[in-house]
């Protein structure tokens, strides 16, 4: 009878662990040759890195990531999500080999997603998930790399900016894009527009029009640029007058009273009516600093790029250069607003608000994304095969000369 019983408990047990075997580790079926596109998730980088840790905790405040929402994101029934996925910075960035953002799983602890990890240790190669390869340095690959490990692109900069000869003989190498490109795998964008917790019905505008004594302002640093902006500025500054900021002007913001950007911009919203968010390159979805600093602040930006203005913000928010046949007629829409007009313009404000994207939540998501990192080959490219040709061919700086031509000017 004993001996019944160790046979049955045996048997119970063989079959018990066939079972577990086949529900945990069956093949899983690939995904089509692109990948999903994270655009709408709630985390994002921040514009500038000394304002960095106020900046997250701000964010972590108001989008209201709670304990209980962090564990039941945890707690969703696939036991892949419990496990820790290591990131490894394999490039530096701006001579800093964990590009300011520190080492461990502390980071993350606020994330929908809190168990990943990020590591400078080359030795741990072989455990690393996801490698991070920052622009400037991106031939730099490893000499090995096993099936599973994702090698992920990073850049903010737009293709001129980005040194780099030969994308070509790594079209299959990097099977994540990490940018401001909305169609790449990650978007990391410079900010994003956020609907208030709290709207309000107006926006009271804190200095009025007419107390604005100076019509247009421009701090930059960059005098020559392949977008060729300085060519619209200096045939819109014989209608409007323009205060040049910075470098390549005779005014400046770095005296005691102004010791930042912040500070400038501070000035600016009190002084004058708009700034110039003059993009260096004109490119697919690029948008940077240039007008998350006047969208912090209380001044109407007047906007020339590549991104698309009239959907990725709220409407009657900017001016955008293409909308008008030429700087002159340009300045005399400037030049005759009234109060009423420019007010509209301020008027987004009380809906929505300036955000950051925090990007480690990002990356830290689609890690523990299952359908993309159980399977066993590498992940396919979300640029269709080839990455030079989906990143280099991405820019029109030709624009101003287009709309010289066709304006006459």
């Amino acid at each position: 009878m004993n001996s019944d019983k160790v046979y049955n408990r045996i048997k119970y047990l063989i079959i018990f662990t066939l079972v577990t075997f086949l529900v945990y580790f069956q093949p899983l079926e690939h995904k089509p040759s692109h990948i999903r596109v994270l655009n709408n998730s709630l985390y994002t980088e921040v514009v500038d890195d000394e304002q960095e840790n106020e900046l997250l905790r701000r964010e972590l405040s108001v989008t209201g990531i709670t304990e209980s929402q962090r564990r039941l994101n945890v707690e969703k029934g696939e036991e892949v999500i419990n496990l820790t996925k290591v990131i490894l910075f394999w490039t530096s960035r701006l001579d800093q080999p964990d590009w300011s953002r520190g080492v461990g799983t502390k980071q993350f602890q606020h994330c929908p997603y809190p168990n990943c990890e990020y590591t400078t240790e080359k030795d741990r190669l072989d455990d690393a998930d996801m490698l991070l390869f920052y622009c400037e340095e991106l031939p730099n690959f490893p000499d090995r790399r096993h099936p599973r490990q994702l090698y992920v692109h990073v850049t903010k900069e737009a293709p001129p900016n980005v040194k780099i000869n030969g994308y070509g003989m790594y079209d299959n190498a990097i099977n994540v894009t990490a940018s401001y490109r909305k169609d790449g795998t990650l978007w990391f964008p410079y900010f994003v527009i956020r609907p208030k917790e709290n709207p309000e019905d107006r926006y009271v505008v804190r200095t009025s029009y007419t107390n604005r004594s100076r019509s247009v302002a421009w701090l930059v640093s960059n005098c020559n640029t392949d977008s060729k902006r300085e060519m619209y500025i200096n045939e819109l500054n014989k209608s409007i007058t323009i205060d040049v900021y910075g470098a390549c002007g005779n005014m400046s913001c770095d005296d005691e009273e102004y010791k930042n950007i912040d500070a400038c911009f501070k000035m600016f919203e009190k002084t004058y009516r708009f700034y110039l968010a003059f993009e260096n390159n004109i490119c697919k979805d690029y948008y940077t600093e240039k007008l998350a600093n006047p969208f912090r602040h209380e001044i109407v930006p007047i906007v020339f790029g590549g991104a698309d203005y009239e959907h990725d913000f709220p409407e009657h928010s900017l001016i955008n250069v293409i909308d008008f046949p030429n700087p002159e007629d340009l300045a005399q829409y400037l030049n005759t607003m009234t109060e009423v007009e420019y007010d509209e313009y301020l008027q987004w404000k009380a809906k929505y608000r300036v955000g950051v994207k925090l990007n480690h939540c990002t990356l830290c998501e689609f890690l523990h994304d299952s359908a993309y990192t159980r399977g066993e080959e590498i992940l396919p490219p979300s640029y269709g095969g080839s990455y030079s040709k989906w990143w280099n061919d991405s820019c029109h700086n030709d624009l101003i000369y287009e709309l010289k031509e066709k304006g006459g000017w």
